[in-house]
């Protein structure tokens, strides 16, 4: 005998979850439920089966290509928005924000950028702009100022590395922190940049500084005054004293001892306080005159 049609409430159910699957033509439609309502039970759920591999195969592909998708929008949204940074935080920020402003759920490029432009909060960067023989002259004097502030020498490898590092239009903050981490090296002014320092300072005060400013001026002037007359001080109290122990023929003071400690200030005071025979043993040996000009840190 043959089959005439679904037996079973079963058999029935298994035919429409099949047929609402099918995306095929009217004809192939047809066909296809002829065909299934001529299987038996066991033929039916081996079809169905089928049927669900295949939904989960597509369904995997098409998580991979929305992920593959989704990476190519951020990609084009961090190259477009430099200033931003590229982590977790700003990316939630960014697109809870663009979701809202959808009207069908589905975020695009131009939702992202209109929140990039809107939200506050965001942890952004400065953007490295590019070195150029156009903004050359800027970075020079940006570098020189800052060494006439801190009394530095300015020279062309730590204006090319400081460049390098940090794009051109670098400032002060960052002058700093390449010379703290030891990325760029200069020495001691040169008498024109104290000169130049001394001119810009006395313009400043003539020109533009305020009365406050102008009695701070005095104050911190007073205080360099007196730190350098107890200098000279010092230094004519260490003459005095050498040209009384020339006769002792003492050996020079050397910068280190014989295990490579530093013999500076620092030294010699934490030896008076915790080891006082010792530092009379270098006293005696080297004259108190040597001890006592590296105490005041004036050789």
């Amino acid at each position: 005998m043959y089959r005439v049609g679904p037996s079973s409430e079963s058999e029935k159910e298994i035919i429409r979850e099949i047929l609402l699957k099918y995306s095929g033509s009217a004809a192939g439609y047809y066909n296809l439920e002829k065909e299934l309502k001529s299987s038996s039970l066991a033929q039916l759920q081996r079809i169905q089966a089928a049927y669900h591999h295949e939904a989960v195969d597509m369904s995997e592909s098409q998580q991979r290509i929305d992920e593959i998708e989704t990476d190519r929008l951020w990609t084009r949204f961090f190259f477009k928005n430099p200033g931003i940074r590229e982590t977790t935080a700003n990316r939630n920020m960014i697109f809870d924000f663009a979701l809202s402003l959808t009207e069908d759920g589905v975020v695009k490029f131009q939702h992202l950028d209109e929140a990039a432009k809107t939200l506050e909060g965001l942890d952004r960067q400065k953007v490295k702009r590019p070195p150029t023989a156009a903004n050359l002259k800027q970075d020079e004097e940006i570098l020189r100022q800052f060494c006439r502030t801190n009394q530095l020498e300015p020279n062309s490898a730590a204006l090319n590395l400081l460049r390098q590092e940090f794009g051109a239009g670098f400032d002060s903050t960052q002058i700093n922190q390449a010379l703290q981490s030891g990325l760029i090296n200069m020495g001691p002014a040169s008498t024109k940049i104290l000169q130049e320092a001394a001119k810009q300072r006395q313009d400043f005060l003539i020109n533009e500084a305020t009365a406050q400013e102008l009695r701070q001026a005095a104050h911190a002037e007073s205080e360099v005054l007196a730190k350098k007359a107890q200098q000279q001080h010092a230094a004519q109290q260490i003459k005095t004293r050498e040209q009384a122990e020339v006769s002792y023929g003492h050996p020079v003071l050397p910068e280190t001892n014989s295990e490579g400690v530093k013999l500076d200030s620092v030294f010699f005071k934490k030896l008076a306080d915790s080891n006082i025979k010792l530092f009379r043993q270098y006293c005696t040996k080297f004259g108190f005159a040597a001890i006592t000009a590296r105490l005041n840190q004036v050789r």
